[in-house]
C-alpha cells in the first residue's frame, strides 16, 4: 500500500480530468486535484501502466514506489495549478515520478556541457551571419511563412536517449539525417552509438563549450557513421565518411538568422530544458521567462508557424513519443526572451551541417574515390 499524505482540495471538490490521446499513447492532463488517496492511487496505476517502461529507461529509481508516489501527488498539484494559468498544457509523461532535483541531475541532460556566453568562432568556417539592419527585413521576405520538415517527410523517427547524457549526439545524428535526406531524397538512420564512441573523446576533451560545434568539427575529420545496422564498433571512417565537409554556425540572438536556415532544412541547437515546465510538458507552444540560457540539451529545430496568438519553433526531442506532441515541442518564436536569446536560449549555439555536392546524386552514393572534390553544397 502507497504512503498517504494530506490533499489539498481545489474549489470544486469532484474529480475531474480529461483524457487526450496522441496515436498509439495515453496522456492524462489532470483539471484538479483528486480529493480522495485511493482517486490519486489510481492515477499513480494508470500512469505506470502507461509510462513505466519509459520511466524505467530514463530514472534509477523507479522500485522506490513511496518516493515516486510521493513525488507524483506533488507533481500533480503542480500541473493543476500551471494548467489554469498557462496558453500551453502540462500532464502525465514518462517523469511524472521524479522531483525536479531528480530530473535535472538525471541522464536526459549534458550540465556543463554548453556555453552560452562562448561564441561560435567563425574564422575559418563558412558563416551564415546576417546584419541587425536587415533581420526585419530578411525575416519577412526570406523562407516561407511556416515550414514542417516532419510533414515533408525529411525527419527521422523520434528516439529515446534513455538515461545516457547523449542528447548532442541525438541531435547531431537527427541533422545530418535530414540534411542528407535533402541532399539524396533517402532518409537514413545514422548511429547515435558510433557518434559517441567516436566523436565523444574528442568532445570531452576540448571541454565545455560549444559540444555540437566540436563534434562536427570531429566528424568532418573522420566521417560519419555507418547506418545504426551497420555499426560493429569500429571508429574508422565508413559509409558515410564523406558525407559532412563542414558546418554553418547561425547568428546568436537573431531569430532572423534561425529562420532562414530552417526555411532552408533542419538545424541542431541547445536550450535549458530541466525546468519543470519541460518536465511535464504536453502540448502547446511554450512561453513564458521560467527558462533561461543555461543551456543542458541538444535539440533539433525541424520547422516554425503560429498558433494562434503565437509564432513557434518546432522542436524535435530525444525523450521518445510519449513525451510532448509525439516526441515534438514548440517554443516560442520572436517573443523577446532572454535578451534576444529566444525561447530557452534556442539561438545561442544553432548550426546545421553542409553536405558535400556528391551526395546529390541518386541513388546516394555513400564512398566517393579518394580523388573527389570535397566541395560544399547547400
Amino acid at each position: 500500500m502507497f504512503q498517504h499524505c494530506v490533499f489539498v482540495c481545489m474549489l470544486v471538490p469532484s474529480f475531474a480530468w480529461r483524457l487526450r490521446s496522441f496515436p498509439g499513447e495515453m496522456n492524462l492532463t489532470p483539471m484538479e486535484i483528486p480529493d480522495q488517496p485511493q482517486q490519486v492511487e489510481d492515477m499513480y496505476r494508470s500512469w505506470w501502466t502507461a509510462f513505466g517502461t519509459e520511466a524505467d529507461q530514463f530514472s534509477w529509481n523507479t522500485d522506490n514506489h513511496d518516493k515516486n508516489y510521493q513525488n507524483f501527488h506533488d507533481n500533480l498539484a503542480y500541473i493543476v495549478k500551471s494548467n489554469s494559468r498557462r496558453p500551453y498544457k502540462l500532464g502525465m509523461g514518462p517523469f511524472t515520478h521524479l522531483s525536479n532535483e531528480e530530473f535535472s541531475r538525471g541522464g536526459a541532460f549534458c550540465h556543463g556541457k554548453f556555453s552560452a556566453d562562448e561564441r561560435p568562432d567563425f574564422k575559418g568556417r563558412s558563416t551564415f551571419l546576417l546584419a541587425d539592419a536587415n533581420r526585419s527585413a530578411l525575416d519577412a521576405e526570406e523562407g516561407p511563412w511556416e515550414i514542417d520538415w516532419v510533414a515533408n517527410g525529411k525527419v527521422s523517427a523520434v528516439k529515446n536517449q534513455g538515461s545516457c547524457a547523449s542528447c548532442w549526439a541525438f541531435a547531431i545524428a537527427g541533422v545530418l539525417e535530414s540534411r542528407i535526406a535533402l541532399a539524396s531524397g533517402e532518409l537514413s538512420d545514422l548511429s547515435t552509438a558510433e557518434i559517441l564512441d567516436c566523436a565523444e573523446p574528442v568532445v570531452k576533451q576540448r571541454g565545455v563549450g560549444m559540444l555540437l560545434h566540436f563534434a562536427f568539427d570531429h566528424i568532418i575529420k573522420t566521417g560519419v557513421a555507418h547506418r545504426n545496422a551497420d555499426y560493429t564498433g569500429s571508429c574508422e571512417v565508413g559509409q558515410l565518411g564523406n558525407v559532412l565537409a563542414n558546418y554553418r554556425a547561425i547568428e546568436p540572438e537573431s531569430e532572423a538568422s534561425l529562420k532562414t536556415a530552417v526555411a532552408k532544412g533542419p538545424v541542431s541547437s541547445a536550450i535549458q530544458a530541466d525546468q519543470p515546465d519541460m518536465q511535464f510538458y504536453v502540448s502547446g507552444v511554450i512561453t513564458g521567462a521560467f527558462c533561461q540560457v543555461d543551456l543542458n540539451h541538444a535539440v533539433v529545430v525541424v520547422g516554425y508557424g503560429e498558433d494562434g496568438l503565437y509564432e513557434y519553433w518546432k522542436i524535435k526531442n530525444s525523450w521518445g513519443t510519449k513525451w510532448g506532441e509525439e516526441g515534438y515541442a514548440r517554443l516560442c518564436r520572436n517573443c523577446n526572451r532572454n535578451d534576444w536569446s529566444g525561447q530557452c536560449g534556442l539561438t545561442l549555439q544553432a548550426s546545421y551541417p553542409m553536405i558535400t555536392s556528391q551526395v546529390y546524386r541518386s541513388p546516394l552514393v555513400f564512398a566517393a574515390p579518394a580523388d573527389a572534390p570535397q566541395t560544399l553544397a547547400g
